[in-house]
């Protein structure tokens, strides 16, 4: 989809990137909700898989908080335009929190490739 509005050789599409933007919106949502429900059962994890799990949900917390609370992360106040697109990395758009950099592209592959493993439980 991203790839169809932004791309080597094609004209930008305005409605194609906006449906773009939209779903990693929701999917930036959804994703934190699945890593936060399953830091909340670490039990069910080795000791290592809870760590790894606490760490990328953080790493997600920062990206999520300016799109579904207007602020940024553990701080009240409004956001300033940090969900606001600040360059491009080839097609994948640029986000810019707290002085860290997310690529919508890079963000999608790493946590969908650590969800996508199979991954140990305590059983």
């Amino acid at each position: 989809m991203l790839s169809n509005a932004i791309g080597p050789n094609t004209a930008a599409s305005t409605s194609e990137f906006l449906k773009a933007y939209n779903f990693f919106w929701f999917w930036t949502l959804g994703a934190y909700e699945v890593l936060r429900t399953m830091d909340q059962h670490t039990a069910c994890f080795t000791t290592d898989l809870g760590k790894t799990i606490k760490e990328r949900k953080k790493q997600l917390e920062n990206l999520r908080m300016p799109f579904a609370k207007q602020e940024l992360s553990r701080r009240r106040g409004p956001i300033y335009r940090e969900n606001s697109i600040t360059s491009f990395n080839g097609i994948s758009p640029q986000y810019t929190i707290d002085g860290k950099t997310y690529g919508v592209v890079e963000t999608i592959d790493e946590v969908a490739k650590f969800l996508g493993r199979e991954i140990p439980t305590r059983r």
